[in-house]
């Protein structure tokens, strides 16, 4: 449960250092960097070295494809129905179709599944939702940006780039390749102690960005998009999931973490790409916050709904 507690607590500390000044302007992009290049990494090596690469994992690395493929008709349609800037489109697709299984889901998982679910839960984030996102998010972002053909060939073309430059997928292929090796005590406490720095670091980066003017100034599509991440997608991921007969304590951690509110990196990537930049904030800002009360409600429904 203490897991779980740290998560508003540093959500909150960075809403009061950015509101007392203690944090400069833009103090949220240091403790972002610290994450994605140090922490996180740590964190997916340590966990993913030695974790168990059987059929149970199948569903949770699955789960987040599906779900950035159920997110793109519906918000297509959407934004044409409504009228929204493609723009806008291309951010509702990103922030309402992949979730933060890392920064809030681990955590969750921990709290609700115990230690010995978070490697399924680092391989759901590493191999599916990151992979989603630094994949089909690019091009997606790419061609919402209004981007011309040369410039989407240019996104695909950066994917490759992407992998093979960002840290924690660096760390995954590492985790991978040493797996018949095993690690030092010292090299495994190291690890553990760089990736604890994780959560509180994500969330008072979270909490540094959160303006209640600015969700107010979106508040249609907010309520679109969150609607559909935090309530629709789960649903349909778990119908899905009885549909086929699925079961297992791996799975309902796949539905959990699906379950998460918008991934902060997706938010990063709709930014560089110049899609809805206070939809963007007002998703990942609200959509945090309010996944701390969904996410339990989907445990609960998840250990009486799934065998």
């Amino acid at each position: 449960m203490g897991a779980l507690l740290i998560l508003p607590v540093c959500l909150l500390a960075g809403i009061l250092l950015r509101r007392s000044g203690r944090m400069p302007e833009g103090g949220h992009v240091p403790l972002t960097v610290f994450v994605v290049n140090v922490a996180l990494p740590a964190l997916t090596l340590v966990q993913l070295h030695g974790a168990p690469l059987g059929a149970e994992i199948l569903w949770p690395v699955a789960m987040p494809w599906l779900i950035f493929g159920l997110a793109f008709v519906p918000f297509r349609l959407a934004g044409r129905a409504l009228g929204l800037p493609r723009e806008t489109t291309g951010a509702l697709i990103l922030c309402g179709g992949l979730a933060n299984t890392a920064f809030v889901g681990l955590p969750m998982v921990l709290a609700f599944h115990g230690p010995a679910f978070v490697p399924v839960a680092v391989m759901a984030d590493q191999l599916g939702t990151f992979l989603v996102l630094s994949t089909l998010g690019t091009v997606v972002a790419a061609a919402h940006a209004g981007e011309a053909a040369g410039g989407l060939a240019r996104s695909v073309t950066a994917v490759a780039r992407r992998l093979l430059a960002f840290p924690p997928f660096l760390a995954t292929a590492a985790a991978f390749a040493l797996m018949p090796v095993a690690f030092p005590s010292w090299l495994s406490d190291g690890l553990h102690a760089l990736g604890a720095a994780v959560v509180p670091a994500a969330l008072c980066a979270v909490g540094l960005q959160l303006r209640a003017a600015e969700c107010r100034a979106v508040a249609m599509p907010l309520v679109l998009g969150l609607a559909f991440k935090l309530l629709l997608a789960p649903a349909v991921l778990l119908a899905v999931v009885s549909l086929a007969g699925a079961g297992g304590e791996a799975v309902r951690v796949g539905l959990l973490q699906a379950a998460m509110g918008p991934q902060i990196g997706a938010a990063v990537i709709a930014a560089q790409y110049g899609l809805d930049r206070r939809l963007v904030s007002a998703m990942v800002a609200v959509g945090i916050p309010l996944s701390f009360v969904t996410a339990p409600a989907w445990h609960w429904v998840l250990a009486h709904a799934v065998p």
